[in-house]
Order: C-alpha cells, then structure tokens, then sequence
C-alpha cells in the first residue's frame, strides 16, 4: 500500500491527481491510499499525528486563504525538523523560479500544471519502480517498524557491535545488522570501506588526509581511514572528480 498525500487550495487539482492515481491503480499491481489537504498546515497536523505518507504532492504557491506556509517552507521542515527523509515530494506548479530553493529539499520529481495524465503516469511508473525494487531505497527493521531510506540520502554507515548507525543529513537509524552484507550489495557502489567500522558515501566527503574523511554535515565528522583501505577510497575520489 502506498499512501499519498495530495496539499494544494485548488480543490480541482486535488480532485484530478486523486483520480488520476485512481485511473493508474486499474493498470497496475500496487494499492494506493489518497488524502487531500487544503494547505500545509492541515498536512503539517497530520505528519505531527505521526500520519506518515510515501509520495506526497505539494503546491508551492497557496493562496492566503491556503494558509501562510508554501510548499517550499513544509518541505524543508518535513526534511529538517521532522527529520523525514524519506517520503517522496513532487511538486506541483507553474512556478518555475522555486526550482532552486527546491533543490535542497530533494524533491522525487514535478509536475506543471495543468496536470495531464501521461505525466502523471509517467512519475507513477517511476516511483512504482522505486518503491517496489528498492534501487534507490534501504529498508530495514527498527523497533519493530520498517524504515524506508533514500540511498542517496545516506551519508555513512557505522558499526556498532551487532548493530548498524545509518547517518544521514538529518536524523540517525539504529537496526541490527552487518556491515558486510551492505558492502556487498551492488545498491552502495557510491560507498567504500574507509575503516572496520565505516562505510562512507563518497558523494558526502568534504575533505580527505591518508588519516581521515571530513564529512559533509552539521557536524563535519572526522572518521578515521584504515591504512589497508587508503588506496580504495583515493581510487574512487579521484573516479568521482
């Protein structure tokens, strides 16, 4: 089941994008459940209610009768302050000058209005895929609950006894797990064995001695680089230059 949550203050566009997905769930294996919301803040309430949602599509622009916060604003508190990084926005607009301040709060796709239908099938497709296979996404179980990460997302790994630390931009997940299986998975090419303990998403290094990895977060970690993995991680730096 993939639950969506649609926000704009023009009720035709909710009521289009609601039965378009109802259109798409007569050609496709996958359950969706839909929820319409008239502005951000109605949304913002039902995500701090802990009502969590796979796909969401946001309106950037609300009218004052919408609400005061605008897409760009619920985005960045869903990624920052809710520490949500794995719902999937899609944005939805005629505001093409958003799209940078979009940028950081790594949106799946958008879609212009007016909506059609082949565009909307077409990012149907794309997150199906996504959601099914898991090219992009981690899964694991954490207190009983199955967590859904952006591989992309991942900044490190990190070996705690039995356990694995995921560490991303904005939260850390702790599951049980070995370092081992994730080094073998074709998913983390982007990755490599800096130590016995660390796997680093090279895409999130900031600086590197033959010592240590800065990385790129609030933190700026130092993680210590193992002498028998100096030479793999120079390797795949000077690859992604």
């Amino acid at each position: 089941m993939i639950r969506v949550a649609i926000a704009d203050d023009e009720k035709n566009i909710c009521d289009t994008i609601r039965k378009y997905i109802g259109e798409y769930v007569t050609t496709s294996d996958m359950d969706f459940e839909v929820k319409c919301f008239t502005s951000c803040e109605e949304l913002m309430n039902a995500v701090m209610r802990e009502d969590m949602y796979d796909l969401i599509f946001l309106d950037i622009e609300f009218s004052k009768d919408g609400g005061e916060m605008n897409g760009i604003e619920f985005g960045k508190r869903l990624r920052s302050i809710w520490r949500n990084d794995n719902a999937a926005i899609v944005y939805v607009t005629s505001y093409k000058e958003y799209a940078i301040d979009a940028i950081k709060i790594r949106p799946y796709d958008y879609i212009e209005k007016p909506v059609r239908y082949e565009r909307m099938k077409g990012l149907l497709d794309s997150y199906v895929a996504d959601y099914k296979f898991g090219k992009n996404v981690f899964e694991f179980l954490s207190n009983k609950i199955i967590n859904r990460v952006a591989i992309s997302n991942i900044r490190y790994f990190e070996s705690d006894g039995r356990r694995l630390v995921i560490h991303t931009l904005n939260n850390d997940y702790n599951f049980y797990g070995k370092m081992a299986d994730i080094v073998r998975d074709p998913r983390f090419r982007d990755f490599v064995r800096i130590h016995k303990s660390y796997l680093v998403n090279i895409n999130f290094v900031e600086k590197f001695t033959s010592a240590s990895v800065i990385m790129i977060g609030v933190n700026s970690e130092q993680l210590p680089v193992s002498r028998a993995n100096r030479m793999e991680i120079t390797e795949k730096l000077m690859r992604r230059k």
